[in-house]
């Protein structure tokens, strides 16, 4: 009897779970909430989802998307026979995945009866981090100015087919920290009006500006934009003249004190004579000589906080010295009028513009009463000419080189009174000269009668491979 009793309650299962799956009717239809998801960790998309059981029982019904790493709640739904059931449901995507439209098939199934479906297309936009939204600046041509407060626009463009609330727009960069908060709607554009406040000083360049876009504190956009500081001209001048005896000098010292690149000039003139005995540090850029008035021009660039300073100083403390010396030797050659005398003389050779060959001569005359012994000669050629190869009818003593140039040591045993002695040679280049080129002054060294050493000497020779008119 109990067999036949359970054998009676398995058959009425089986047929009513024949009749669900025979009667159970299902179709659904998508209606999507929200299908474009901002860059934001945490957004889902969602969708309404019309269910009808046309069946004549009850049925249970559940859904799976067929991309299995997005995330979705399980549900079981329950829909009464000819009845439709709307539910909510929520699909996450997966972590990292990128920007793009992807299309996920939901499919609807009885638990019953998997063989009852019904499979639904729905399409997902997720939105690129650096595109959500577009931004430009639109300030002075010029640039921001320092040491003020500027006017600057920003266009926010939304570039999603949604409105942005609560949309807050920070700029941060080395000259300012700005934010605005602001509503802008789908795919609409506003501009937003800043007021930075450069700080003096800042130098003339493009300066980097990040534009990051959030909502709820959660970024959904970050931009890197150029921002121009404009150019503010402030270059102060000092100058000081100074006049005292036998002495002038002028200090000019320029400052910029502005935030860009000032390329200077500055112009100072000379007479002849204040040319001979001025030094200036430094050396002007150039010189011009017009109507015997020399104009000396310094051309310099001022970096942002540089300083430059020009120092003439015109002194005519040497030329006093040497008129003092020069009469001292007046008196010192009349006082000692007679003694030895030594002059120098240099005749060059020119091929094409080139010093190639000099002759050298050399004038020893005693111009004293007594005679005069032991008179010793040295000359010293310049580095660049080889050793003579021909002398006069007087030789050396000795010939040398050294790394200063060729020594000559010319030993004469006496000089009568009103004696002259003329020594001569003859020497090459070793290269071809242009220019000038500096012979060393002769050295003479004697003994009075009283033993005492005299030196004396002739002066230097400049010799040019210019031909002269």
């Amino acid at each position: 009897m109990k067999k036949i009793f359970f054998l009676m309650i398995l058959g009425l299962f089986l047929i009513t779970l024949y009749s669900n799956s025979v009667n159970a009717q299902l179709k659904v239809g998508i209606e999507p909430v929200k299908d474009i998801l901002l860059p934001i960790n945490g957004e889902k998309a969602i969708f309404l989802i019309d269910i009808t059981n046309d069946g004549v029982t009850a049925a249970t019904f559940s859904y799976v998307p067929s991309d299995l790493n997005w995330e979705w709640d399980y549900l079981s739904i329950d829909v009464p026979a000819n009845s439709k059931r709307t539910i909510q449901t929520e699909l996450a995507p997966p972590k990292n995945l990128k920007a793009g439209i992807y299309t996920i098939n939901l499919k609807f199934y009885s638990l019953l009866n998997p063989n009852v479906k019904d499979i639904n297309p729905v399409v997902i936009q997720l939105i690129d981090f650096n595109k959500a939204i577009g931004t430009e600046f639109i300030y002075n041509p010029n640039g921001l100015v320092p040491g003020r407060q500027n006017i600057l626009k920003l266009g926010v463009k939304n570039n999603v087919k949604l409105p942005l609330n609560n949309l807050k727009i920070n700029l941060k960069s080395s000259l300012f920290d700005l934010e605005k908060t602001i509503n802008i709607g789908e795919s609409d554009r506003v501009e937003i009006e800043l007021y930075p406040e450069i700080k003096e000083g800042a130098i003339k360049d493009q300066y980097d500006v990040t534009v990051t876009a959030s909502i709820n504190d959660k970024p959904i956009s970050r931009e890197i934009k150029k921002i121009l500081v404009g150019s503010v001209k402030d270059v102060q001048e000092n100058k000081k003249v100074d006049s005292k005896f036998l002495v002038n000098s002028v200090i000019l010292k320029r400052t910029n004190n502005g935030n860009d690149i000032s390329q200077e000039v500055y112009s100072q003139q000379f007479t002849t004579m204040q040319k001979l005995f001025t030094r200036t540090n430094p050396s002007p850029s150039f010189v011009d000589k017009r109507n015997g008035i020399y104009t000396y021009t310094w051309y310099f660039t001022l970096k942002p906080g540089e300083s430059y300073s020009v120092n003439a100083r015109t002194s005519y403390v040497k030329l006093l010295l040497s008129i003092i010396i020069l009469i001292i030797a007046v008196f010192l050659i009349i006082y000692f009028k007679g003694a030895l005398t030594i002059s120098k003389r240099v005749l060059s050779v020119k091929k094409d513009e080139s010093i190639v060959e000099t002759k050298v001569l050399i004038n020893v005359k005693n111009r004293s009463r007594n005679r005069i012994k032991d008179i010793r000669i040295v000359d010293r050629l310049p580095r660049i000419m080889i050793a003579p190869y021909t002398y006069g009818s007087l030789h050396p003593s000795s010939a040398s080189k050294d790394d200063r140039g060729c020594l000559l040591v010319w030993n004469i045993n006496e000089l009568r009174p009103g004696e002259e002695r003329v020594i001569s040679y003859r020497t090459k280049a070793a290269k071809a000269v242009h220019g000038k080129l500096i012979f060393p002054a002769v050295v003479l060294r004697y003994k009075t009668k009283s033993y005492k050493l005299v030196t004396t000497s002739s002066g230097t020779v400049t010799v040019s491979s210019k031909i002269q008119q």
